[in-house]
């Protein structure tokens, strides 16, 4: 995955830019979440990008059309919603789930492997088809187990109170 997000998103090795321009250099390390799924952290070199000075320069500018672009964008990636509901909708939706396969109750998304995706309709002027309609229960499920992902392991309070090893309370950062 991380040398296929090289070549095709970043460009590295490759004729044309990258997503973000020339990639002149990169750092990245993939790491585990307390429930073994895996992220990466990376560093990338983007050559005749702006200087850190240069970012906060036009960040800082209210009338900057950098800091309206900047602002959109961070809004449009990064939201805390589930598909399907709110929070306790999602919770009071989780079922009770067995240990394994043959054990009692259905199996918790996170101990099986994703269904496949269904085949595209190729009709060019298509009738809701059995193939469109195994494509739309096939999205319903996948946004119920993304959601039942989410909950089970993507959730977290960023305030809990914690103590430090002389017993002294301070807030900090903690996973559920």
């Amino acid at each position: 995955m991380v040398e296929l997000f090289l070549k095709h998103v970043l460009g590295v090795g490759q004729q044309q830019l990258g997503l973000y321009g020339k990639t002149s250099g990169y750092y990245g390390t993939v790491e585990q979440q307390g429930r073994l799924t895996l992220h990466l952290h990376m560093l990338v070199w983007i050559r005749n990008s702006l200087t850190p000075q240069e970012i906060r320069n036009n960040i800082l500018d209210p009338s900057s059309d950098f800091q309206t672009k900047m602002v959109q964008y961070l809004e449009s990636v990064h939201q805390g919603e589930f598909m399907n509901g709110t929070e306790p909708e999602i919770e009071a939706s989780i079922p009770e789930y067995g240990t394994s396969p043959g054990g009692s109750g259905p199996v918790p998304p996170t101990r099986v492997l994703p269904e496949t995706v269904p085949r595209r309709c190729t009709k060019t002027k298509c009738a809701n088809c059995a193939v469109c309609q195994q494509a739309d229960t096939w999205w319903e499920r996948f946004r119920v187990t993304v959601d039942q992902l989410l909950w089970l392991s993507n959730r977290h309070s960023c305030r809990r109170v914690m103590t430090d090893s002389t017993g002294k309370k301070k807030l900090g950062l903690m996973g559920r």
